[in-house]
């Protein structure tokens, strides 16, 4: 694997509210209130397993309460936010029902990241680099004119290329992005749902050659990972259903907690180095889904999961 001396990120910026069904008639108060978004979260999980890594997320926000609250949470770190005058901060809000946490309702509303675009000299900075970004946000046509540079400058110049299949199930032909991206990236993460419209045409490790590391998330039957042609599978912690209270943004926890844990290891990876920074992942997950009222990990396991890192 290349050496790379900074993680980009491009992604829709999202703020994640949760909110009892209670609620909703009367104040409509969130419970929790977090910056979110795939690609985000994924740049999150990445910036605080290794700290102080040169990490960078390019998104759009409105000029509104929302946005100012994504600036305060999520702007001062890594982030390299454009503000749009014009559309308010997306967001996606999660009715719950308080006796038994279970979302009853998911309202989403993309608003001023829909209208994310690459700079000239964003371009130019993506060499040397982790590019990480997903299909939610390839699918934005202000990107489309983009992202062929975006996948040279990235694969030409000494990058690598991650890709979140997330958004995968929104696409009327998932070979439009993939066209676009010319079957290039170097890491690809996925659940079930999102790998299977690719094993239907032609095969997952077809569609994607170039895949160095290849993830498959199974939920509870943890994931299967494809490096140098060798499978790898990586059981899941164990995590009683009942002791389940959040699933936002597990996903992309595993994955930017696997990312940066490769990252510590680069060029020395191995079977046995992919599965211990699987099981880390994993457990990265599990704490999220049992973690009352937060779409990302306390920092008191945060600093758990960087003495796990560092030990590798």
């Amino acid at each position: 694997m290349k050496e790379v001396s900074k993680v980009i990120g491009i992604g829709l910026a999202l703020v994640d509210e949760r909110i009892y069904v209670s609620q909703t008639k009367e104040a409509g108060e969130p419970i929790d209130s977090n910056p979110g978004g795939v690609t985000p979260n994924v740049l999150y999980a990445f910036a605080h397993t290794i700290p102080g890594y040169p990490t960078r997320l390019i998104a759009r926000i409105g000029n509104d309460s929302r946005g100012k609250e994504y600036l305060k949470k999520h702007g001062g770190g890594f982030s390299h936010l454009q503000i749009d005058e014009e559309k308010n901060t997306g967001y996606c809000i999660y009715t719950i029902d308080p006796r038994n946490k279970t979302v009853l309702e998911v309202k989403t509303s993309y608003g001023a990241a829909r209208n994310l675009r690459i700079s000239q000299e964003e371009l130019n900075d993506l060499r040397d680099c982790l590019f990480i970004t997903d299909v939610y946000t390839l699918s934005l046509p202000s990107l489309h004119p983009s992202l062929q540079e975006i996948t040279q400058r990235v694969t030409n110049e000494g990058g690598i290329l991650a890709l979140n299949l997330a958004g995968t199930n929104m696409l009327d032909d998932e070979d439009t992005i993939i066209n676009l991206l010319g079957y290039k990236p170097d890491i690809v993460f996925g659940n079930k749902q999102e790998v299977a419209p690719f094993i239907r045409k032609r095969g997952i490790f077809c569609t994607f050659p170039h895949a160095e590391v290849l993830v498959e998330t199974l939920g509870s039957k943890g994931s299967v990972i494809r490096y140098s042609g060798e499978l790898i599978y990586c059981p899941p912690y164990k995590v009683n259903c009942e002791d389940i209270v959040n699933e936002i943004g597990v996903g992309d926890c595993f994955m930017g907690v696997m990312l940066a844990s490769l990252f510590v290891k680069k060029g020395i990876w191995a079977k046995e180095h992919i599965l211990k920074v699987a099981e880390i992942a994993s457990y990265a997950a599990s704490v999220l889904l049992t973690q009352k009222n937060q779409s990302r990990l306390d920092r008191d396991t945060m600093l758990l999961i960087q003495d796990m890192v560092a030990k590798l």
